[in-house]
């Protein structure tokens, strides 16, 4: 059944992909805030980036397990993270469509003079899904593994991936977090191939 409703949402991910990227012939007034673009990172430590290339292959590399693929816009990432448009160049954001589960990916190209403030609302984030378990307890163990990592001036947060049911199973929360911790450490080492 999960297998069936990742891959409901990543078609339409898709789909909403292609129609978002079709023309529009409203003016820009300078008010819209571009999430997700391909304009070339002028400080950043690789020389291009491309969150949607970053984003297919994480989806690559946990297949049916990555979930965090609803995406978030400018105004969502900062009513759920606390990022403010003014504070970043570009960014692209996503999460689970499915509630319980916390999944969530965000890469922020801040701009130089905001990127502690950016590190500093996604630590905040991070700590309130710590702190506010109560509401889905099943994820208690798996949000203390949330990465938060700087690369120049991108600051990225990272909670993905499931652990093995017999790991589950053990009941043994340091295995359990050991377990999120590698998953997250998956992630990270995809994010980090392409903004180092």
């Amino acid at each position: 059944m999960r297998k069936k409703l990742t891959g409901l949402a990543v078609a339409t991910t898709l789909a909403l992909t292609l129609v978002a990227c079709g023309s529009n012939d409203a003016k820009d007034n300078g008010t819209q805030t571009p999430v997700a673009t391909e304009a070339p990172a002028t400080e950043a430590p690789a020389a291009d980036v491309n969150f949607e290339e970053i984003t297919k292959k994480l989806a690559e590399t946990f297949g049916d397990d990555f979930v965090a693929s609803n995406p978030l816009d400018a105004a969502t990432i900062e009513a759920l993270l606390g990022v403010k448009a003014d504070w970043y160049e570009d960014a692209y954001a996503a999460n689970s469509m499915i509630g319980t589960h916390k999944d969530i990916v965000a890469m922020i190209k801040a701009k130089p003079e905001n990127v502690e403030d950016v590190k500093a609302a996604l630590e905040a984030y991070k700590q309130a899904q710590i702190d506010d378990v109560m509401q889905y307890p099943m994820n208690a163990i798996k949000v203390q593994a949330t990465r938060v990592e700087t690369y120049g001036n991108y600051v990225v947060l990272c909670l993905v991936g499931f652990v093995p049911m017999e790991v589950e199973e053990t009941g043994d929360d340091s295995k359990i977090l050991e377990a999120f911790q590698e998953e997250n450490q998956k992630a990270i080492d995809v994010i980090e191939s392409y903004l180092k």
